[in-house]
């Protein structure tokens, strides 16, 4: 029996996106596209999308703005995706391609944003985030 649901790890958006390990990559690929064919949901947490995201950056040293959009032309592929958090996850990633600043501080903009809050922290990146109000601890 197969499981009609799935959550994805952030390394399978990774061989995902990078089609590295290639004999791992074929396998993803296939399970991506398999779950159009199949109705099989993939569920993606926003974790997942920020590691992924971290690793091609620091890891894989590929630039903000190629991931980015290699991320959301994923997640808004058409397939049997179900995103958590979609209303968080696209807006992080948007933020964090226009303004280059770390995903992690990315989903707190698109969080702040999302519920017209300031934004504390200690980080001296967060004080220039267009569009987010911030209370600098630092």
């Amino acid at each position: 029996m197969k499981d009609s649901r799935l959550l994805v790890n952030s390394d399978l958006l990774i061989c995902f996106l990078t089609g590295n390990p290639p004999e791992q990559a074929s396998k993803v690929k296939e399970l991506f596209s398999d779950s159009s064919a199949s109705k099989r949901t993939l569920v993606i947490i926003p974790t997942a999308v920020a590691f992924a995201v971290q690793r091609l950056e620091s890891d894989y040293r590929l630039e903000v703005r190629p991931v980015a959009e290699s991320m959301l032309a994923l997640l808004s592929a058409g397939r049997n995706l179900e995103v958590r958090q979609e209303d968080l996850v696209i807006p992080a990633l948007e933020i964090h391609r226009d303004q280059g600043i770390p995903i992690d501080l990315a989903f707190l903009a698109a969080a702040a944003q999302a519920e017209n809050t300031a934004l504390a922290s200690c980080d001296s990146l967060a004080r220039n985030i267009e569009g987010v109000r911030n209370i600098d601890l630092g």
